[in-house]
Formats: C-alpha cells, sequence, structure tokens
C-alpha cells in the first residue's frame, strides 16, 4: 500500500498548491478537492492497516508505543526545523523579534499534536499566512489509533460493533449543516468515517474476492460522471466507492520490494516548502511552482525516511522481536526451576 500512500500525499500537495496560489477551485476528483481526496485515500489505508496491525498484536502499551515511533520523530523533525530554519528565513521581523515573540516557541506545541498554523512575521504577504496547514489531521489520526486500540481492548472479537458506531457517529457530523453549531467538526467527522470503513473492512475480513474487476470499474466511472454533474450526491457516494477503489487497489497490487516509505514525509514537508516556493518566486505559473515543490519535497522526505523515520521504525521491529523472544524463553525458564 506504500505507492497508494505516496499518491494521496503527492495528491494533497496537488490540491494544496492551487490552494496557496489562489487558483481555486482546486482540481476536483468525483467532486471532491484533490488534497481532501487524498487525504480520504490516506484515512481509509490507515483505518486499515492500523486496525490489522492491532489485530496481529493485540498489547496496548506495544500498539501505542509503535504509533508513536511511527508518527512523532519525524513531526518533530519538521516543527523544531521550521522554527528555525524556515521561521528565521521567511520572517519578515528582524531574528531579534523573532526569536523573542512568544508564538514563536508556542508553535513547538505542534510536537504534541497541539498544531500552531502561525509564526510571527512568517508568510504574512501570502494568501495563507499558514506555515503547515496539514497538520490538523495528525491529533485526529492519533485519536483514530487510541479509539482503535481501546475497542480492542473493550469488545475483542466484537470491536467491529464500536467501528461501525463510531464510523455512523463520524458521518452524522460530517452531516452537519453549514452554519449549525457543530459545523466546525464536518471535516473531522469525515475524515474519521473513512478510517472506521478502513478498519470495518479489516475487522470483516475484506480481501479483492469481494471486489470484482468489472464492479469496480464500473463504481469508478459511474462516480466520476455523477462528480461533472452532481458533486454534492457524488461527495456522499465517495463513502461507498472511495473505499472500495482504494482497497480494491490495494488488495490487488503486489508487495513491494522497497522498503522506501516517503508518503509520511510528502505529507509532512509539502506545505511549508510550497510556501517557501511562493515566496521566492510569487509569479511562478500554479503548475511549475507545485512540480518544483513536489521534487524538492520527494527529496526532503527520502532524506527524513532514511535518516528519522527507518531507524525510528527499526527500534519498533527490536521491541516487537524482543517481546516475542520474552514470550518463547518464559516457558523454558519456568522447565529449568521446575
Amino acid at each position: 500500500m506504500r505507492q497508494l500512500r505516496l499518491l494521496a500525499a503527492v495528491a494533497v500537495v496537488i490540491g494544496h498548491g492551487y490552494v496557496l496560489h489562489g487558483e481555486t477551485p482546486a482540481p476536483r476528483v468525483g467532486g471532491i478537492p484533490l488534497h481532501t481526496l487524498g487525504l480520504y485515500i490516506f484515512f481509509t489505508v490507515s483505518g486499515y492497516l492500523i486496525t490489522s496491525s492491532w489485530n496481529r498484536w493485540p498489547n496496548l502499551p506495544s500498539f501505542l508505543r509503535n504509533r508513536a515511533l511511527r508518527i512523532l520523530p519525524a513531526l518533530a523533525a519538521v516543527v523544531l526545523l521550521t522554527v528555525l530554519v524556515i521561521g528565521p528565513l521567511a520572517t519578515d521581523l528582524t531574528l531579534s523579534e523573532y526569536l523573542t515573540s512568544y508564538p514563536t516557541w508556542l508553535y513547538l506545541s505542534g510536537v504534541l499534536l497541539v498544531p500552531q498554523y502561525e509564526l510571527p512575521g512568517v508568510f504574512v504577504s501570502h494568501l495563507s499566512p499558514a506555515v503547515n496547514g496539514s497538520l490538523w489531521t495528525l491529533g485526529i489520526e492519533a485519536c483514530c489509533y487510541i479509539a482503535t486500540a481501546l475497542l480492542g481492548v473493550a469488545l475483542r472479537r466484537f470491536a467491529w460493533a464500536g467501528t461501525l458506531i463510531l464510523g455512523v457517529a463520524s458521518i452524522a457530523l460530517a452531516l452537519q449543516p453549514a452554519g449549525g453549531p457543530l459545523e466546525s467538526l464536518r471535516a473531522v467527522g469525515a475524515v474519521c468515517c473513512y478510517f472506521a470503513i478502513g478498519a470495518l473492512a479489516c475487522h470483516l475480513r475484506v480481501d479483492r474476492r469481494h471486489f470484482p474487476a468489472l464492479l469496480v470499474v464500473c463504481l469508478g466511472v459511474g462516480w466520476l460522471a455523477l462528480g461533472a454533474v452532481n458533486a454534492p450526491v457524488a461527495t456522499m457516494c465517495a463513502w461507498v466507492v472511495v473505499p472500495a477503489l482504494v482497497l480494491a487497489t490495494a488488495l490487488r497490487s503486489k508487495n513491494s520490494t522497497s522498503k522506501v516509505d516517503v508518503s509520511y514525509g510528502v505529507y509532512l514537508w509539502g506545505y511549508p516548502i510550497q510556501q517557501l516556493v511562493i515566496q521566492v518566486n510569487p509569479d511562478l505559473p500554479v503548475a511549475f511552482s507545485v512540480a518544483l515543490t513536489i521534487l524538492f519535497t520527494l527529496a526532503v522526505a527520502t532524506l527524513s525516511w532514511h535518516h528519522l523515520e527507518a531507524p525510528a521504525l527499526g527500534l519498533k521491529r527490536s521491541g516487537k522481536l524482543g517481546a516475542i523472544s520474552r514470550l518463547r524463553s518464559k516457558p523454558a525458564l519456568r522447565a529449568s526451576t521446575a
């Protein structure tokens, strides 16, 4: 599923590029903006994989440690480098004013999944002064991880029922009317429902046999056609069609021999790099600006993977192997002391 996650991350970068250049609406697929569709793909895949991980190794401390090792090191790096490198280079303030400003250091709360979006004097002349608008989803995804584990602990083999209830509640949030008291939670409900659908598919052991090729093609073509004529209805249909297309693609794809996974790094770095490209050359055509952003982002994400994310995942694997070896050694220990 690495290729699918990378495709989703690049879609987020492209969509954000159009928005940050003021080229709205961003390109749409099935009535959904490209960057939003990328998020839906991410959350669907994440729901499936995270639930699969829990089902294989239902140990709460190990699960939480492994999720932290996957998310936090790369997140800490992007937050720290944003404050200490991007901020001083891009701010309109003097270095002294920037470093003594309280919001500068408040931005570090992003390491704890409490994102701040602006830095003093940074990108203030842009259409959006947000330094990294992509960070808003990380806390939500972490909450989805915790919910997966808690449902597994509390309900065990009936965790699918709890997942279904949370999915229905998420759809209810996503359908909140504009101007209503819960309007701000619509985007949260939308991404959470895709996570729940992916998780439910894992619980129900959905596999590629459930996605005949002809059915998948018909769903995709019909959804694209509907998006061209009635985007609101296509958006609602996407709750069924997008997870079906994502899972059909992922479950049919062959396992890659490469262990490199730069999708998370692309997601983390795409937004601030796009803002820097705009700052350096605001008159660059949007297509060229987005292309440059993707190239720079892939380079930074590759460095992040090899020097930060992969070593952190090595700790995750060694911890699991250590736990397995301890479990295997216990019977021998008991036998030797009997």
